[in-house]
């Protein structure tokens, strides 16, 4: 029977391999909604603008045009331990996929014939990078540039997407100047060319030159951009761009009056950002007037200046719809990530993405909604993006602190036995429910309107849903009735949230967030783990406690329920949870038919691991390119470029669980729940041994549990949360059984 399933497996998984590629093929490339010709680029960058920023100034030409574009909140693309700077969101324009600058060299573009140290900066240019444009920009930093992302694993092939406008004709240029200093020589700041720097670091076209700047006593560092001179540098761009073409131009004041905040008061700060603004909507106005909306397409983005925050951007093409934006990376309506930039600058002339580039073109989803309305979410997204980030860490210590307490409390009830009055046992059993119910509810708060502001209130009410779902589960019958209840509750709230949209996961404090995380969809590593295990006890009391020769059945099919929502790309798209989740229950399902775990089953678990995700990211393969997650991205890649994509990841996840696991307080639930499970076989009346008596494949649940926590740690990205997790529910639900049932 083995040998037949072997078998099976290796026909299905061959099967499998040979026809993803032909399946990636049928499914075409798809594309964004981009279907009329584009003739030229007018790309705008507004360093640093929120949109909240924009409805408290009074922008007429910026907010005119984003009532008729479709628009988003920009995310920044999250690169774990970087400090990130003005050149990352820059870089990663250009490469398509994460990338990082370097402070002290980000800035350094100059004109080919500026002077730099008595010479051209052309001469220098040709001296360190074996080439000298005959004019345009060049990057005088961009060997270390390039160094620097050599270093890590994310691929970036800086330069990539102007590489591939140029190969089809499309000429570029960027202007821009945020040069300024008061206490030492003039710091240069041209960052905003390294958005369409070419592979050997230069851009054909445009000015960053100081012509472009005036003297203005009253402005950050005496100087401001000269709105004569750029639009007379646009319109020559502008005009030299033919038939196809990208001007960049850089709202400049923005990023200089960003850099004057740590010299100046408050008031004076906030006083030179509104006239900043002002500067900048003016500019655009007069720029927005020499382009032809019946041809040209406008895109506004907003870099992010390094801090962790959600910006504007928008997006006007020939033909196209207000509304918002998505893309293939967020796969969330009103919210792309800066990795997405590039990508879209290739489809506006219908150039294909390479596999190379992690972001995907902006999608337009037309609405009727008013831009005021837009922009309302917009700033309820970031405000709830930036209240996760406050409460991750406080909540953590909570709930791990709950845990604590928790263990405690019934190490020592155990431990003075029968003199604890029933009463009490069972107000702490309640406690353990109480505890469990905390995972969902952090998902279930998600959903009161307009969020919680306060830190207090926000703990307040998810105390109070995590009551009230302990109190419901409370009246099921007992003994085991409770703990299945709130074992259900937790795997329903998330299962059916995954395959609702996510939307409660959303700037969940257990959940993610746009500037926090580089996936905004599917089964977070948080919830994966309380998944896990409550799919694993939940699995083993209908073998234990369903009277029918199909109650086998049924653990299978509820392991094999959670596996798809997990795998689809459109649900779950738990590629690290896949990878963890079927050799446990795979091993599971054997210790439930009491069989001995051999070798054999060990590369049977291997074997229908790899099927699995075979299966689904042949699922991924057939939906269109733009819109794959990242099972299916890589899959491209792999097929593409071989196994180095794959070890790329693998290291990528590796740093990544390493560096989650050392700064996370859920490391701590692990230890206490280990400390918990052993204490239990060896105080009082050892309960454990009780318990195993009336569950008799607790056992086989257990051994399950340890082993999803080790691999659950290991396979993502999260380190040891997801084996934090997965103990603090083990431990409530053990808790609960040893207060009602011993």
């Amino acid at each position: 029977m083995t040998r037949r399933v072997l078998l099976a497996c290796l026909v299905v998984l061959i099967t499998l391999g040979t026809g993803v590629c032909d399946a990636a093929r049928a499914a075409g490339d798809g594309r964004s909604v981009q279907t009329e010709a584009v003739q030229r680029v007018f790309m705008f960058s507004l360093p640093g603008v929120t949109w909240s920023e924009l409805e408290t100034v009074e922008l007429p030409h910026l907010e005119g045009f984003l009532a008729d574009a479709a628009v988003a909140s920009l995310g920044p693309a999250r690169v774990p331990g970087h400090l990130a700077g003005p050149g990352d969101a820059y870089l990663t324009f250009g490469a398509g996929t994460r990338a990082v600058g370097l402070t002290e060299v980000d800035g350094q573009q100059y004109d080919v014939d500026e002077p730099v140290d008595g010479e051209t900066a052309g001469e220098v240019f040709a001296r360190t990078v074996g080439a000298l444009p005959a004019d345009g920009i060049v990057s005088l930093g961009f060997p270390l540039l390039e160094d620097e992302n050599d270093g890590l694993p994310y691929d970036a092939q800086l330069g990539a997407v102007a590489e591939e406008l140029i190969d089809n004709d499309v000429r570029l240029a960027a202007i821009a100047n945020a040069d300024g200093s008061d206490v030492t020589a003039v710091e240069v700041h041209r960052d905003a060319a390294l958005a369409l720097i070419d592979r050997n670091g230069a851009v054909a076209g445009g000015t960053v030159a100081t012509d472009l700047l005036m003297a203005d006593d009253a402005a950050p560092f005496g100087v401001r951009l000269d709105p004569e001179r750029v639009e007379g540098a646009f319109r020559d761009a502008w005009g030299q761009a033919g038939e196809q073409g990208v001007v960049l131009v850089e709202a400049s004041d923005l990023a200089r009056v960003r850099r004057y905040e740590a010299v100046s008061t408050d008031a004076q700060f906030a006083r030179l950002r509104t006239e900043a603004l002002h500067d900048a909507d003016e500019l655009f106005g007069r720029l927005l007037a020499e382009v032809d909306p019946e041809r040209d397409s406008v895109l506004v983005v907003a870099p992010s200046e390094g801090r962790r925050k959600l910006t504007v951007t928008g997006l006007r093409t020939p033909g196209s719809s207000p509304g918002y934006l998505k893309s293939g990376s967020s796969q969330r309506s009103g919210v792309v990530i800066t990795v997405d930039v590039g990508p879209t600058l290739l489809d506006q002339f219908g150039i294909d993405f390479t596999d190379e580039m992690e972001g995907r073109p902006y999608e337009i989803v037309p609405s009727n909604a008013s831009l005021a309305a837009r922009a309302d979410g917009f700033i309820d997204d970031a405000l709830g993006s930036a209240r996760r980030g406050v409460r991750l860490a406080p909540m953590t210590m909570l709930l791990v602190g709950l845990l604590g307490v928790l263990v405690l409390a019934t190490l020592l009830v155990t431990a003075v036995g029968e003199s604890v009055s029933v009463r009490r046992r069972r107000a702490l059993a309640w406690c353990a429910l109480f505890a469990m119910a905390t995972l969902p509810s952090a998902l279930l708060v998600q959903a009161v309107p307009g969020g919680i502001a306060g830190f207090g209130p926000y703990v307040l009410a998810l105390a109070g849903i995590a009551a009230a779902l302990a109190t419901g589960a409370w009246f099921l019958p007992r003994p085991y009735g409770p703990v299945l209840g709130m074992l259900g509750a937790m795997l329903g709230v998330v299962l059916l949230d995954a395959m609702t949209g996510s939307r409660l996961h959303f700037n969940a404090v257990f959940g993610y967030s746009p500037t926090a995380n580089s996936r905004l969809y599917g089964i977070s590593n948080y919830s994966y783990g309380a998944v896990l295990t409550a799919t694993i006890l939940l699995a083993t009391f209908i073998v234990v406690f369903v009277r029918s020769r199909y109650a086998f059945a049924g653990a299978v099919a509820l392991m094999g329920f959670v596996l798809v929502v997990e795998g689809l790309p459109a649900w779950g798209a738990d590629v690290g949870g896949i990878l963890a989740s079927v050799p446990v229950f795979l091993l599971l399902a054997v210790l439930l038919r009491q069989r001995r775990v051999r070798p054999r089953t060990v590369v049977i678990a291997a074997i229908a691991t790899a099927v699995a995700i075979a299966i689904f990211a042949g699922i991924d393969l057939m939906r269109p390119s733009a819109e794959r997650a990242h099972l299916g991205r890589l899959v491209e890649r792999v097929s593409e470029d071989g196994v180095g994509p794959l070890f790329a990841i693998v290291e990528r996840k590796f740093v990544a669980a390493l560096r989650e696991s050392t700064r996370s307080f859920w490391a701590l639930a692990i230890p206490l729940g280990i400390a918990f499970v052993i204490a239990l076989g060896r105080i009082g009346k050892r309960p454990m041994l009780t318990l195993k008596e009336r569950i008799p494949l607790l056992g086989a649940a257990l051994t399950a549990t340890y082993a999803g926590a080790v691999l659950g740690s290991l396979l993502n990205d999260s380190g040891a949360i997801v084996g934090g997790v997965v103990f603090f529910t083990l431990t409530g639900a053990l808790a609960y059984l040893t207060l009602e049932t011993t």
